[in-house]
């Protein structure tokens, strides 16, 4: 009856082994007394006895056995190289409700379902870099720390379709929508409510008892899964999806190598580390072309396990792509921190996602790219004309003369045709004693412009070569103007030459 059963308990209590160790037969006795009929009725081994025993004295019921085939470990194939860089993405999707694993392409931005998981939500997602199987938490409201299962094949290829994938349940946790693994410990990290960081050890994870449905895990009595809280930081909240990474972070806290949050939103980057949780900061992204703007639903990390890893944030609106973090780079332009970052992939739009890719792997993504901003602008262009006569002439001289001004050119309502032919050889004597010159030229012009212009003729200086022509014919020589300076000084004033 009752009575018996709490002398049961009371006994398990004292002596929780009592029927299974040596005792006098005095106490053997009178415990054979005590529980009468309870014992010749629970019958069987002395183990299981005292496992009913010790389960009542809990208050604790006997717990379904896991099943195997959702709950067996399936690692990513990490180390094969045709998949071990694929950028993923989780995306939820309706009709029907699943959740599906997709893996972009670098060229146009689009994502490939490689993995699909009926009936289920998720979020949170990562791949752990010690064994390589992905954790999420469910995003249906029941908020389940679970293991995803998906089976690739070997030289698996995006191409063939996605194939199926399960879900091993470990028990309830705190909601959440971003998350990602230390790649160096392999603890889960994730972000609550008002920038609450939280994180569950790898060495717990490795103990959980997993379950093939919530119910079942629900079932077994309080989740064991219990996570400790690392820093709270309300700013951090506006974050969609981080990575975790240790680092220097350029000019930032002295340069020293810290483990780091780090998340996009906007043009803005959210540094927050763990190593010393005091150490906060958001610096503004520079040398991309354009600010983006909005949520950065996927961030990856490639090389994590480096202390200079390669940092990517994806946003949401299928417009900014996915632009590289330089999170070793940060310096200060003297007013504000600054992160050098550079566009590398479209990304299209996506909403209800999370990034995960293995950690380890090296980066598939090229340098950054250049950004184009095209602007539409009126230009007006004028375009003038100007047709020029040119003369060649060969001079043959033993001193270089002055360059002399071209002469002003006159516009004149007129229509001109001239043809002519003039040879001539001549020798001078210049100014300067001890020196001359000798010009040997032929000139050959056909000229037959038409010129129509509405202006009045400008009048100007004949140039020296005009006087010099006429005054190498002697007939002509009387009409020439007195010249007392100049290179024509040796005439008189009726135009003759002297010695």
């Amino acid at each position: 009856g009752a009575q018996d059963l709490a002398k049961i308990n009371s006994l398990s209590r004292t002596f929780p082994f009592a029927f299974c160790r040596n005792v006098p037969v005095q106490m053997a006795l009178a415990v054979i007394v005590m529980v009468g009929m309870v014992v010749a009725v629970a019958g069987g081994s002395c183990q299981a006895d005292d496992n009913a025993l010790m389960q009542m004295n809990q208050g604790r019921r006997s717990t379904p056995p896991p099943t195997p085939a959702a709950c067996e470990i399936k690692p990513l194939p990490c180390g094969d190289p045709n998949f071990a860089n694929f950028p993923l993405q989780v995306i939820n999707r309706e009709g029907p409700k699943r959740a599906t694993f997709n893996v972009l392409n670098l060229n146009d931005g689009s994502y490939t379902d490689v993995c699909d998981v009926p009936g289920a939500k998720l979020n949170g997602c990562g791949i752990n870099p010690i064994d390589n199987a992905i954790y999420c938490v469910t995003a249906d409201g029941n908020a389940q720390f679970v293991r995803v299962q998906c089976d690739f094949p070997p030289n698996y290829d995006p191409a063939n379709g996605p194939i199926p994938g399960s879900l091993c349940f470990f028990g309830q946790t705190d909601g959440n929508f971003a998350a990602s693994f230390d790649p160096f410990s392999g603890d889960y990290i994730y972000k609550t409510n008002g920038g609450e960081i939280d994180r569950i050890q790898y060495a717990d994870i490795t103990m959980y008892t997993g379950y093939a449905s919530a119910t079942d895990a629900n079932n077994a009595g309080p989740s064991q899964v219990s996570p400790d809280n690392l820093v709270t930081n309300n700013p951090l909240n506006q974050l969609a999806d981080f990575d975790i990474a240790k680092f220097a972070a350029g000019t930032l806290f002295m340069g020293m190598e810290q483990l780091f949050l780090v998340g996009c939103r906007d043009n803005k980057v959210f540094l927050q580390s763990l190593t010393n949780t005091a150490n906060f900061a958001v610096v503004t992204m520079t040398d991309y072309g354009t600010s983006p703007s909005g949520a950065s639903g996927a961030s990856w990390l490639f090389r994590g396990n480096t202390t200079t890893p390669d940092v990517y944030c994806a946003y949401n609106d299928g417009v900014n792509g996915v632009i590289q973090v330089n999170v070793t780079q940060i310096f200060n332009d003297g007013t504000t921190d600054r992160i050098p970052t550079g566009f590398v992939s479209p990304s299209e739009e996506t909403n209800s996602n999370d990034g995960l890719n293995c950690e380890k792997a090296t980066s598939p993504f090229g340098p950054p790219r250049t950004v184009t901003t095209t602007t539409s602008t009126s230009t007006t262009t004028t375009t003038t004309t100007t047709e020029s006569t040119t003369t060649t002439t060969t001079t043959e001289s033993t001193r270089s003369l002055p360059t002399r001004p071209p002469p002003t050119t006159s516009t004149t309502e007129s229509t001109t045709t001239t043809e002519s032919t003039s040879t001539m050889e001549t020798t001078e004597t210049a100014p300067d004693p001890g020196s001359s010159t000798t010009t040997k030229a032929t000139t050959t012009s056909t000229d037959k412009p038409t010129t129509t212009s509405t202006d009045e003729p400008t009048t100007s200086k004949k140039p020296y070569s005009q006087y010099g022509q006429h005054r190498r014919h002697r007939r002509f020589r009387r009409f020439l103007p007195f010249r007392r300076h100049g290179r024509h000084d040796n005439y008189d004033q009726h135009g003759y030459r002297y010695s």
